[in-house]
This record gives C-alpha cells, sequence and structure tokens, in this order.
C-alpha cells in the first residue's frame, strides 16, 4: 500500500485528525480528500481479503501445491 494512503488512513481512523487539517497538510479540498479515502480504503480491503484467502488456502493446506 503506498506511504500516503498508509499515512491519509492512521490520520483519519487511528489518530481522529480533523479532516481541514489533514487537507491543508495534503494541499487538497475536502471533496479531493473523500475520493483520496475512498481509494485507499479500497486498496486496504483488497490486500486485507488477499491476506485471508492466503490464510485459508495455508489452513486447508493448499498453501504449497
Amino acid at each position: 500500500m503506498p506511504k500516503r494512503d498508509r499515512a491519509l488512513l492512521r490520520a483519519i481512523y487511528l489518530e481522529d485528525k480533523e479532516k481541514d487539517m489533514i487537507c491543508r497538510e495534503l494541499g487538497v479540498d475536502r471533496e479531493y480528500l473523500r475520493v483520496l479515502v475512498h481509494r485507499a480504503k479500497d486498496k486496504f480491503k483488497a490486500l486485507y481479503e488477499k491476506g485471508q484467502r492466503g490464510i485459508a488456502k495455508h489452513a486447508a493446506g493448499l498453501g504449497k501445491q
């Protein structure tokens, strides 16, 4: 996951930073921030689901085929 996406998700969901502050730091408006967050969440979800499939395959003994 790109560094900017990780930092964005961390700032919003873990650090509870104000979105206006994040917009100033990134130099974007609120509408574009919404787009960036949506894209970062999609990337995170894809990585998470890929990891879950890998765990399931490993647990089923399919990981070493």
